[in-house]
């Protein structure tokens, strides 16, 4: 199917979803198999979110590797006996560790994404209409290039930040256009004129301007559609929830055997028994006794002279 390889935020995203689901009625009667599937769909999940990472740099996948992997907790938990949770739990810990170990890997590379950064240049004050249009062109290739990576950061969902700084940057570009106008209408080798040093001073303001918004860029996340985790400590905060959910997990796989439990109650029932004919014997020990002494009273009695 098409679907299979679409990711939040594609249109086919939902009837891949839908069939998931589907899935998991059919195999309903089967506590394995719903089992089985879940963990799949937890590492299908996981791929979703490095992808969304790389490519996008949105963090809505995260969110819903960690809704897949609380919904497979609660299936786990619900199982019907304690030998198939126990075994679910133990086989679930296994994906979960895998899980951390490719977030932690991920946070890494998502950590060390380079971004571009506009670099400083001090504008001489006899600076010539000629090289005052290289350095306004210089200017405007950095905004155009900061324009660009906020564009590949956003692509489909733009968050009110980065709808922001794209504002910014556009007012930026028309600023510099304009700046090149009247640089132009300036003679090329004509020393600085008044003119030519305003344009100067208003292209050093739309450098220092240019450099917030770089920094700003570094920390532009993408809002996911339906909400969800949207900074930059995701996948931490991500993989603190498995590693809570695989704690719980340990807990319910260190569970003893149905059988062993049962073994152990006999065991008690039956030492149980033991002590109650061990205490009749004693009683019937003593009630033998108390018999044999009145046999001997009676038979001192009997034997006794008469007065």
């Amino acid at each position: 199917m098409a679907s299979w390889s679409s990711l939040p935020g594609d249109t086919m995203y939902g009837v891949k979803r839908s069939f998931e689901q589907t899935l998991l009625a059919v195999a309903r009667p089967s506590y394995d198999a719903q089992a089985s599937l879940n963990s799949h769909y937890t590492k299908r999940r996981l791929e979703e979110a490095k992808t969304l990472l790389a490519s996008r740099q949105s963090y809505e996948g995260l969110s819903l590797l960690s809704a897949q992997v609380q919904a497979t907790k609660v299936m786990i938990e619900k199982a019907p006996t304690v030998e198939k949770k126990r075994e679910a739990a133990k086989q679930y810990i296994t994906t979960l560790q895998g899980v951390s170990n490719e977030l932690k890997a991920q946070q890494v590379k998502t950590k060390a994404r380079p971004t571009a950064k506009p670099v400083k240049r001090q504008f001489a004050p006899d600076t010539s209409a000629q090289q005052l249009q290289a350095n306004l062109q210089m200017q405007l290739d950095q905004v155009l290039a900061l324009q660009a990576e906020l564009q590949q950061q956003s692509q489909q969902s733009l968050s009110q930040q980065s709808q922001q700084l794209q504002a910014q940057l556009a007012l930026q570009a028309q600023q510099l256009r304009a700046l090149q106008q009247q640089a132009a209408a300036q003679p090329a080798n004509a020393p600085a004129s008044a003119e030519i040093q305003a344009i100067a001073e208003q292209l050093s303001v739309s450098q220092q301007e240019t450099e917030t918004i770089a920094e700003q860029i570094t920390d532009v996340v993408v809002a996911p559609p339906s909400g969800g985790v949207v900074n930059d400590t995701s996948i931490t905060d991500v993989d603190d929830e498995i590693q809570e959910v695989i704690d719980e997990l340990e807990i319910i796989a260190s569970q003893p055997d149905i059988t062993e439990q049962e073994d152990g109650e006999d065991n008690g029932d039956q030492g149980r028994g033991n002590n109650r004919s061990n205490s009749d014997g004693n009683n019937q020990g003593r009630q033998d006794d108390n018999n044999d002494n009145n046999g001997n009273n009676n038979g001192d009695g009997g034997n006794s002279p008469d007065n």
